[in-house]
């Protein structure tokens, strides 16, 4: 096996054990399920988006999603409409696992990639071979080409990962 399957294998594990935690807290009082959710949509919200380059800070995402608060001219409207799209596309994948006789299919994938986009964009982008080129980012399609995330400190986020998780 190897070792991306292993870390993998590693990783359902522990979504396996932290689901059966959950569920031995189940019923919960309305309250505190209404809580967790709050909670995770906020952390989804805020880690996906910020991985992905948006700077809006924890707290302006919280003030954004639940108060329906804009940052004060400090962020770009691209960035709210970010942060507001994934927000939506959230609530949908809830909605879509509430039918658990529903399997999710390629359509589905493809229109949470229409909400999260909303239009085409180019990316700056750089090949595995290190040559920096422009992406055209497509709504509703695979991407054609591999992709990975890179940190502010240039650093592709995929190795670091895997270096946290060795460390």
């Amino acid at each position: 096996m190897t070792k991306s399957a292993e870390n993998l294998q590693r990783l359902l594990k522990e979504v396996d054990e932290r689901k059966k935690e959950l569920d031995a807290l189940r019923p919960m009082r309305r309250e505190d399920e209404e809580r967790l959710w709050k909670k995770l949509r906020l952390e989804w919200n805020y880690n996906s988006n910020h991985l992905e380059g948006n700077t809006l800070t924890y707290q302006e995402t919280k003030s954004l999603l639940f108060k329906e608060l804009s940052p004060d001219n400090t962020r770009t409207m691209r960035e709210i409409d970010e942060m507001r799209a994934h927000d939506l596309a959230i609530e949908v994948i809830k909605n879509l696992a509430a039918d658990a006789t529903r399997e999710l299919s390629q359509v589905d994938i493809r229109n949470l990639n229409k909400i999260i986009l909303v239009k085409p964009f180019w990316k700056e982008a750089i090949t595995p071979d290190g040559q920096s080129v422009r992406r055209l980012i497509t709504v509703g399609e695979y991407k054609k080409h591999p992709n990975s995330v890179r940190l502010a400190n240039r650093r592709d986020f995929r190795l670091y990962c895997a270096r946290r998780s060795t460390a």
